[in-house]
């Protein structure tokens, strides 16, 4: 669900750092973050907020688990390592 939120965000800082590496004729020359996300609204729709949504969900959700996961992990083999248990 996080990672759904900061997606309009992320897009918006994407856009603008590549802005700069445009020819002069297809910069978009946003002005700032929230009128990038403006514009963006303006001409490509509000679903337009969540491109690439996909991959970034994809990467948070393995991330995640990953974390879970090993978490989980130390938690159980630590204790009984440390003699503290």
């Amino acid at each position: 669900v996080g990672s759904i939120v900061g997606v309009p965000a992320d897009l918006a800082l994407v856009r603008m750092q590549a802005d700069g590496t445009l020819p002069v004729g297809e910069r978009r020359n946003y002005t700032g973050a929230f009128n990038a996300l403006q514009r963006i609204v303006k001409e490509e729709g509000a679903i337009g907020l969540f491109r690439g949504a996909g991959p970034t969900v994809g990467r948070a959700m393995a991330l995640n688990m990953a974390m879970l996961s090993s978490y989980d992990q130390s938690k159980e083999y630590f204790p009984s390592h440390s003699g503290s248990g």
